[in-house]
């Protein structure tokens, strides 16, 4: 009998078809559990390895046995007779069948219904996770890495969350993205918000959904910006700066987490809501400011409803050179360039086309007032505008760079999406906005910068006459909800803050400074120093020791010993901003994150405790740098900063006595308040050896007595100096402040340096770490 034939009597090929089919079902109901729980591979190539290595197996018994209903035996023992092949072929028909259903079955599971639930939870194109190689994943945990160490923290945070699912359990640890980044959780009232936020970079429809509050845990890249957009059906969005939500409680301003968001009906669709506050002891309702400054178009409204013609909505006097004179002959000077009624920028009645969503400008006071009354709002006074600029001290670097300063001209509102930490857009810069206030002699106060101003006019009012109708007068109106008895104690007079012009100043003769400088001299008398207690830090220990001052009072210091200096190490003398005169507990080290890198590099850092600080005030904590302030030319704060400075030179004396730091090679450290005080520090102290002015600048705002005014002392300073500085701050405006003493520093041009960052009043870690590193070593080794 040929071999196929005997085959096939034997049901070989039956079975050989039949075991194929049933292994593709197999292999393809493997496939589906196996992608369900992600298993390797490797599984899957080990269950097709087997059913190969089966095959063999299978066709030799389909060859030697027969399947009989009195059991298996081998076919040399079967009755032919009874044809059992043929029973045994039928059943292996059905099975090849079945098979073949099933395995079609599966083929259908696998290729639609899966593929279509895949499409359904496929992730959004930007939250697709890239596929790496083992080479380039490892080149970008590299970059990452050298990204952190170059201090560029929001682009090594955006590359870390990118590759960070890929790596899995192996890859960035949490000191690395506490050291990149920040975390806080983010609630809302009434609670149930989707949370959205961008890049302050980033387009305006390029948004990121975090989910729906209260969310814990969400990280924002160190040094970077972002807005955080919160919307809730039936109630108003609310947009800010990441900033208000992680807060800046460092600074003692409270953060707006949770933020409120109004109903609808309650807050307008052009307004949003500032947080109340506290002036004088009295307190203050929430109020309502627009988003934008008022428009062309909006502005229209008023001249198309005959507002120029309508007594009722100029409820304010019209004086003029002393004397008060009639409406109709105030309002017949607010015309256009036609002499039709209108702001001054406008022709035949009508605003420039194209030009509707541009600041109205060209307006008067009177005008700004009388829109103010047709609108049901009012002119927002001085501390009101000052309020809507919360946080703008820290975050002016975000915001000025995207404002509308030193240009040709207005801009429509929101275009460079200025937007301040509380959701308002072109607070600084486009027009000038009237406040309601009285500032000089027959004039009104203007403020937020307009378009030809610099960016250190943000912070100036700016008086002018109530009928000045200059193209850079525009307006912003608020609603606000206390009584006129409260809002009159805002709306008194608003007088432009003094401000000093060095370059103009003659600083101090050679003989005058001899003269100021034994003011500070004292006696050589004994320190009596005494270690109070020390504590154990990760990587130093803390001391604060006591020893005597000059002016009879027990004084001391807090001293930064770090752990990995085992012989004598180089100290630097830390004079931090002034809210350490607000630390009233050893427990307060809120400066800590200005010189943590100085310890850890291996310096020892030295702070000392200067009368007002911690326990060393009266009973009535009086000796605050804003209250001594209030009188800076007077007594009370020479007298006081003559002891501060014998602090400082005590602190010295008291370190010549230590045997672990080489006080030849002595640094200093000013930062805020240390920099502006500087001058007389580093003037009168010739064992300074370095110096680090960390946004110090000389202080427009205030005149000193002679013998307390830095100036004095500026041009007699010879010790290297560093100052780093940020562009955009409002302390120390970089032309009014920096600039005049950088330029008056009597330091050798060679050595003093001007380090600016596009910052505001604090400069990037990275950046103070790396230059003031760098120059301590230049200077100090």
């Amino acid at each position: 009998m040929p071999i196929f034939e005997e085959l096939k009597r034997r049901n070989v090929v039956r079975v050989g078809i039949a075991y194929v089919v049933g292994a593709w079902v197999i292999v393809e109901a493997s496939s589906l559990i196996l992608d369900i729980y992600e298993y390797p591979g490797s599984v899957m190539r080990l269950v097709v390895a087997l059913l190969a290595l089966g095959l063999p197996f299978v066709l030799f018994f389909a060859w030697a046995f027969e399947v009989t209903p009195d059991g298996i035996k081998r076919d040399s023992d079967v009755d032919r007779s009874s044809q059992p092949s043929g029973q045994t072929g039928g059943r292996l028909n059905l099975v090849t069948i079945a098979f073949v259903v099933i395995a079609i079955g599966l083929f259908a599971i696998d290729r639609f219904a899966l593929d279509s639930t895949q499409a359904l939870q496929e992730p959004t194109e930007a939250s697709v996770q890239p596929e790496y190689d083992a080479a380039s994943l490892a080149q970008q945990v590299l970059e990452v890495n050298r990204l952190r160490d170059a201090g560029d923290y929001p682009s090594a945070f955006v590359l870390a969350t990118e590759i960070a699912p890929v790596l899995g359990d192996d890859g960035f640890d949490a000191a690395f993205w506490d050291e990149i980044s920040q975390i806080t959780d983010i609630a809302s009232v009434p609670p149930a918000a989707r949370v959205y936020r961008q890049p302050i970079t980033a387009g305006a429809d390029d948004w990121e959904d975090l989910g729906t509050t209260p969310l814990s845990d969400v990280r924002f890249a160190r040094g970077a910006g972002y807005r955080v957009r919160l919307e809730l059906d039936g109630h108003r969005p609310v947009e800010v700066l990441h900033t208000a939500i992680v807060g800046l409680e460092y600074f003692g301003i409270p953060s707006l987490n949770p933020v409120k968001l109004d109903l609808i009906d309650t807050l307008p669709e052009e307004m949003l809501r500032v947080r109340a506050f506290t002036h004088d002891l009295v307190d203050y309702d929430d109020f309502f400011m627009d988003r934008f400054e008022v428009t062309n178009r909006a502005f229209e409204q008023f001249v198309a409803a005959g507002g120029y013609e309508n007594s009722a909505h100029w409820q304010q006097a019209f004086v003029k050179d002393g004397a008060t004179i009639p409406f109709t002959e105030a309002v017949a000077e607010f015309v256009d360039k036609t002499g039709r009624p209108g702001p001054a920028t406008w022709s035949g009645g009508a605003y420039p086309g194209g030009q509707g969503d541009y600041p109205v400008g060209g307006i008067s006071w009177y005008e700004a007032a009388a829109y103010a009354e047709f609108m049901g709002k009012q002119l927002p006074t001085a501390i009101h505008f000052e309020r809507t600029k919360e946080f703008f001290r820290e975050n002016s670097w975000l915001v000025s760079p995207r404002s509308n300063l030193e240009s040709d001209g207005p801009q429509p509102v929101g275009e460079g999406r200025a937007m301040t930490t509380t959701g308002l857009f072109d607070i600084v810069g486009n027009v000038r906005e009237w406040i309601w206030n009285e500032s000089g002699t027959d004039q009104r106060g203007t403020t937020g910068a307009a378009w030809p101003d610099s960016a250190f006019h943000s912070s100036w009012i700016i008086p002018k006459s109530p009928w000045d109708r200059d193209a850079t007068h525009g307006a912003r109106l608020v609603k606000t909800f206390d009584d006129e008895a409260k809002l009159e104690k805002l709306r008194l007079r608003a007088d432009p803050e003094f401000r000093r012009d060095f370059m103009s100043e003659t600083p101090a003769s050679k003989a005058e400074f001899d003269i100021y400088k034994r003011l500070y001299a004292y006696d050589p008398l004994p320190l009596n120093a005494e270690l109070l207690w020390e504590r154990e830090d990760e990587h130093w220990v803390r001391q604060r020791v006591a020893f005597d001052t000059p002016y009879g009072e027990r004084g001391g210091a807090f001293v930064y010993v770090p752990k990995n200096v085992k012989d004598v190490a180089i100290p630097i003398l830390v004079w931090p901003g002034s809210g350490y005169l607000s630390m009233k507990s050893d427990a307060q080290e809120n400066w800590i994150a200005t010189f943590d890198f100085l310890v850890r590099s291996g310096h020892i850092v030295v702070l000392p405790i200067f009368m007002g600080a911690y326990d060393r005030d009266d009973a009535d904590f009086s000796i605050t740098h804003s209250h001594l302030l209030e009188n800076a030319g007077g007594t009370q704060y020479r007298d006081i900063q003559i002891k501060w400075m014998q602090d400082l030179s005590r602190t010295i004396d008291y370190l010549e006595t230590r045997d672990d730091v080489d006080v030849a090679r002595l640094g200093y450290s000013g930062i805020s308040w240390g920099g502006q005080t500087a001058p007389i520090a580093l003037a009168l102290e010739d064992r300074i050896a370095a110096a680090v002015l960390h946004v110090g600048g000389l202080w427009e705002y205030f005149q000193f007595l002679p013998e307390a005014d830095p100036i004095n002392f500026i041009t007699q300073v010879s010790t290297p100096v560093l100052m780093l500085n940020g562009q955009y701050d409002i302390v120390f405006p970089y032309e009014t402040g920096q600039i005049p003493m950088f330029e008056l520093l009597g330091t050798a041009p060679e050595q003093k340096k001007h380090y600016v960052t596009p910052g505001a009043h604090i400069v990037p870690r990275d950046i103070l770490i790396r230059e003031t590193l760098d120059w301590f070593d230049k200077y100090l080794d």
